[in-house]
């Protein structure tokens, strides 16, 4: 069996722990969707609070971390336009379990939202290590060389790896070789391979193989076939790269901002993109005197000019709307990469991270899709690092890619949106995909790519209904609390978290809608409708409570997690602002008597004797 063809096939077949849930107390588990690892939690913090205090509040939430003598160790800690996130990595006398995690969603006023926990019980003491991370890289080029000149050792530390209920001690490698790279657990023991994992995200399955300065170019925006209403075939077909005059008038002159000048040159580098050469096959970067790089298709030239714009055009969208800290560094492009295979993708290397597409049939960088795709990878690394595993989190980050491609083309044209790498695909290459999917969750095929259609398709609906960046906001601010194992069921509570953070909830009903109608979210129950409760982003200090369910029929439950001082009573108001029922809260639990109105959106206000009050919206069916 050919190396490369064995490494690939033992890469899909490394299938990481189950994730151990734990339901709230909190909340009422018969009013939830059941999910993986997402769990809602409402604990208000100190307004000054940090990374020490979220850590000791999920040490108090989860005993079962200090009952097994491991410790949590903060990862990451990132701010996002609606929250903060923190990662905190699950250890045992220091050494990470290999991705026993558990992230905290909380708002600005540090209110926690929720949990994703990733958390691993075991038995059992751990083996000590036998072997010195120093010892085990010194025998790693003599293990893992074929020979190839991109062979680089990038990391090894220690992990321990979660396996019949018992920690093995590993040592975990990261390696570049051929232009993939890969993530290797060795057993200390006796370096057994345990788990391999292929780092990059391709935008289709893997084919195995026997600073101030504007430029101007002419690229595809976003593809010949949107701009000009044709399909593929005759003179808008690849034709082996060849130009033609259908073709090249389909290009649209544009501007390439903040280029790098030195000397007498103008370099396709800027603030967001670095164009490269670290993929065969070699071919540099173009570079020009003038700053005008108008090629043709079937010059190296194009692709590169294409790769730049479109990144950098994306990077620049995506901070108008407040997201500051998502890729805003230089991120390296190589548009002639992959061994020149039909296939692009992204390599998650921390600060070394990369894109690179591939040249076989049409030329992966000539379609915006096939760039915009490839850096929904990259945005959905940067805003959970490490997070892409697992096969259901693999197909959301797929979807993740295909959602920002068809939102970024509808920008430009209405015309093949739903055609997902509309110029790469759908032709005698390969059928693409589409981001109007009908397909219900869960799928029969559990392909990644089916789940990143459903996902894609789902989160386009609600994105014509609100509108791009609305929509695109709200799927930013989600990127932030994913985590490994992530369901679609728990993606799309994020998602309605993400707009509870940014919107107060203004869109919650229709993505609740959507996530409903395709059997994403659906009642715990058999028989129950399909809502979730929503605890909305205000910063009530005073009292935690609850308005369930929602969306609701005949009654509702107001439930109090303590009983305040004083009298309390509530006031149901319709969108207008008229009082339509009144009563006083009795006990953790009141009903609201919700018969005779009609269906709409409704406010509940909670008012105390003392002056406070607080509201939450409810939706009546």
């Amino acid at each position: 069996m050919n190396r490369i063809f064995a490494l690939a096939l033992l890469s899909l077949l490394c299938i990481p722990a189950l994730a151990q849930k734990i339901s709230s107390p909190a909340i009422n588990a018969s009013l939830q969707p059941t999910t993986s690892v997402y769990q809602k939690v409402s604990l208000q913090l100190p307004a000054t609070a940090g990374a020490i205090e979220v850590r000791s509040a999920i040490l108090e939430m989860k005993p079962m971390v200090t009952a097994l003598g491991c410790d949590l160790r903060l990862r990451d800690a990132i701010e996002s336009p609606g929250g903060w996130h923190f990662n905190f990595e699950q250890t045992w006398q220091g050494v990470p379990i290999y991705f026993g995690e558990i992230k905290a969603t909380l708002t600005k006023s540090m209110r926690f939202m929720s949990l994703m926990n990733n958390l691993k019980s075991f038995a059992g003491t751990p083996a000590s290590y036998a072997r010195t991370t120093q010892a085990v890289t010194g025998l790693l080029p003599a293990m893992l060389d074929e020979g190839f000149s991109d062979f680089q050792i990038v990391s090894v530390d220690q992990r321990y790896l979660l396996a019949e209920d018992a920690l093995i001690a590993c040592h975990r490698v990261i390696y570049t070789s051929n232009t993939m790279s890969w993530e290797l657990l060795l057993a200390d023991s006796d370096l057994q391979e345990l788990v391999r994992r292929d780092l990059a995200a391709y935008r289709k399955p893997l084919e195995v193989m026997p600073l101030d300065t504007p430029g101007i170019a002419k690229v595809f925006n976003p593809d010949p076939l949107t701009h000009t209403g044709n399909v593929y075939g005759g003179a808008y077909s690849d034709n082996g790269d060849a130009d033609s005059p259908e073709l090249t008038a389909a290009r649209v002159q544009v501007t390439l901002r903040d280029l790098t000048y030195t000397g007498n040159q103008f370099t396709l580098v800027g603030p967001y993109v670095n164009l490269v050469d670290s993929e065969t096959p070699n071919s540099p970067p173009v570079t020009t005197t003038d700053g005008n790089f108008d090629f043709t298709r079937n010059q190296q030239g194009f692709e590169d000019a294409m790769v730049y714009y479109h990144l950098d055009t994306m990077q620049r969208y995506i901070q108008r709307l407040g997201f500051m800290n998502l890729r805003n560094s230089p991120l390296n492009a190589d548009p002639h990469g992959l061994n020149g295979q039909d296939n692009s993708h992204f390599v998650a290397l921390g600060p070394n991270s990369r894109l690179g597409f591939g040249e076989g049939c049409v030329d992966d960088a000539e379609d915006a899709d096939v760039v915009i795709h490839e850096y929904g990878h990259a945005l959905s690394d940067a805003g959970s690092p490490g997070s892409n595993s697992g096969q259901e989190r693999q197909g959301l980050d797929e979807g993740i890619g295909d959602y920002f491609a068809a939102s970024y083309s509808l920008r430009i044209s209405y015309t093949f949106w739903k055609n997902t790498f509309t110029w790469d695909g759908h032709n005698t290459c390969w059928p693409g995909r589409s981001a109007s999917n009908p397909t219900l969750y869960p799928p029969s095929s559990t392909d990644i790519y089916t789940y990143g259609e459903i996902w894609a398709s789902v989160l386009m609906e609600v994105n014509l209904q609100i509108g791009r960046e609305d929509c695109d906001k709200v799927v930013l601010q989600s990127l932030y609390g994913n985590a490994p194992s992530t369901s679609l069921t728990d993606a799309a509570l994020v998602v309605i978290d993400a707009d509870s953070l940014l919107f107060n909830g203004a869109h919650h009903d229709l993505y609740q809608q959507a996530f409903c109608a395709r059997g994403i979210l659906t009642g715990a129950l058999p028989g129950q409708g399909c809502y979730v409760s929503v605890d909305d982003a205000h910063d009530s200090q005073l009292l935690d409570w609850k308005l369930l369910p929602n969306p609701a029929q005949n009654i509702a439950y107001i439930n109090l997690a303590t009983m305040p001082k004083g009298q309390l009573e509530y006031r149901l108001l319709d969108m207008m602002g008229r009082e339509l029922r009144t009563g006083k809260v009795q006990g953790l639990q009141s009903e609201i008597d919700l018969r005779g109105l009609a269906s709409s959106f409704y406010h509940v206000q909670l008012r105390s004797s003392n002056g406070w009050s607080d509201t939450r919206r409810l939706m009546v069916q």
